[in-house]
């Protein structure tokens, strides 16, 4: 959503390996996973601005920049890690 993919290599290095993560699962190399999407509604402010952009670009940034969907993220993070889970944003 940031367009910071192109980053990817500079940011974390190259990749060393792949693997496929459901055969790492199986063979107990990983936990189980449960994926979950969440839809998180814009605040009006954020809304309005979004109907109002002329450019794509634009309505993609306010897309990504919603606070609803940063303080849902914040929550499951903080959730997850007092449980002693271990996770992954993306």
């Amino acid at each position: 959503e940031d367009d910071l993919i192109t980053d990817l290599n500079f940011l974390i290095g190259p990749k060393l390996y792949e693997a496929n993560w459901m055969d790492l699962t199986q063979a107990g190399h990983l936990a189980n996973v449960q994926c979950i999407e969440v839809w998180c509604g814009m605040t009006k402010e954020f809304f309005r601005e979004y109907l109002r952009a002329a450019s794509p670009r634009v309505r993609r940034l306010l897309h990504a920049m919603n606070p609803n969907k940063f303080r849902s993220t914040e929550y499951l993070k903080d959730y997850h890690e007092r449980r002693g889970d271990k996770i992954i944003i993306f």
